[in-house]
């Protein structure tokens, strides 16, 4: 069974509205609260990457695997949008917004590499 972007997404959805739901009620003291979710959250785009990472090799058109890098760049600028709100009164949670960003970063490179040259 392979592993397609809807499933990509769906565990995109999930982990954002765990993450939501469980820094809804931090408080601006809550600094070590939220540097632990962040971490967590972290964590879980690296998962949701290495999974990404594992579907894209099974795909035998370049087609389906530069669907996936696209995915997973759009996946990981949503948990960039997440933490950026947060990092301005937060700014504990920048290590894992620069961590995320190296993700997208590498995402965004295999993108690349897998669009077919144009004209």
């Amino acid at each position: 069974m392979l592993v397609t972007v809807p499933d990509l997404e769906n565990l995109r959805g999930t982990a954002l509205s765990e993450f939501d739901r469980r820094t809804a009620t931090i408080s601006r003291d809550g600094d070590e609260t939220l540097l632990r979710e962040s971490a967590r959250l972290e964590g879980q785009l690296e998962a949701i990457y290495r999974i990404g990472v594992l579907a894209q090799r099974r795909e035998p058109e370049m087609e389906a695997a530069l669907a996936v890098w696209d995915a997973l760049v759009k996946i990981c600028d949503s948990f960039l949008a997440r933490l950026e709100a947060l990092k301005q009164d937060f700014p504990a949670c920048a290590a894992s917004y620069d961590k995320m960003l190296d993700l997208r970063l590498a995402a965004e490179k295999r993108r690349d590499l897998h669009r077919k040259p144009g004209p």
